[in-house]
């Protein structure tokens, strides 16, 4: 989606039923979350090799809030690998908006710039990447709302991202929402 929970409830719902409509969905999803919670093939070990090889810092930014983020990246058994994690409502915007992107990179330390890779698989990541002047990499089958942002590059697969890592200069620091890889 383009939008965040932020943006898109008070829209469907109304400004005076949003946050109920939000609480709802939080419950439901606190329920089921972790059952499609899942890495995409070869996804730990392309965290793991730029870690080991590089060390790359990761960040990972996300619109889910920041507890089922923590509690998937645990699952997922990479929370070692990463060094920042910003959730919803942590900046004063979230994705689309480049305030949560540029807060990981500046949590890390560093600064923004085309040294520094935003992969993600959305448009709100599209658009959130390119605004925060990260080289932005997308990770997706072919889709055409998220082709028009023009991200800098377009990967199918994590297969495709490792050859394109490992086949040219590595990044020094990779910030992603690493959920969905």
């Amino acid at each position: 989606t383009a939008y965040s929970r932020r943006e898109l409830f008070p829209r469907l719902f109304g400004e005076e039923n949003w946050e109920e409509a939000s609480d709802i969905f939080s419950a439901h999803y606190a329920e089921t979350h972790m059952e499609e919670t899942h890495l995409l093939d070869g996804a730990y070990d392309l965290l793991l090799d730029l870690k080991d090889k590089y060390n790359v810092p990761f960040g990972v930014v996300s619109n889910k809030s920041s507890n089922f983020l923590r509690a998937e990246i645990e699952a997922l058994g990479v929370n070692d690998m990463i060094d920042v994690i910003v959730g919803a409502g942590e900046a004063a915007t979230d994705k689309p908006s480049p305030a949560p992107v540029l807060m990981a990179i500046e949590k890390l330390g560093l600064s923004s710039g085309k040294h520094i890779w935003y992969v993600g698989d959305s448009i709100s990541d599209a658009r959130a990447g390119m605004a925060s002047g990260c080289t932005t990499i997308m990770i997706a089958k072919p889709d055409e709302a998220i082709a028009l942002e023009k991200p800098e590059v377009y990967v199918a697969s994590i297969p495709e991202l490792r050859k394109l890592v490992f086949g040219e200069k590595s990044p020094s620091v990779a910030v992603t929402n690493v959920a969905k890889l």
